[in-house]
């Protein structure tokens, strides 16, 4: 999926006039930044991985559920065995 043209530019002026844009996506932040691209999504609040990671508004990490990356090491060399 690939934001609509003009989408960055609508949140901009939503901002400019005193808005709060906030991104709620089920992607991760890499996949997310990839796609949002005219975003400075590592300074924004938002809702990634349907809610496993919440950043709040000034971009700091609030929550972060997701698993541990040496456990995940581990269960993919369970998995390989």
């Amino acid at each position: 999926h690939v934001p609509a043209t003009g989408t960055f530019d609508a949140i901009a002026e939503y901002e400019a006039a005193g808005g709060s844009f906030a991104v709620c996506t089920g992607r991760d932040l890499g996949s997310a930044r990839g796609v949002l691209k005219g975003l400075d999504i590592d300074r924004m609040p938002g809702v990634y991985l349907n809610g496993t990671t919440v950043k709040g508004k000034g971009g700091e990490l609030l929550r972060n559920l997701t698993l541990p990356l040496d456990l995940i090491k581990k269960m993919v060399d369970w998995g390989r065995k």
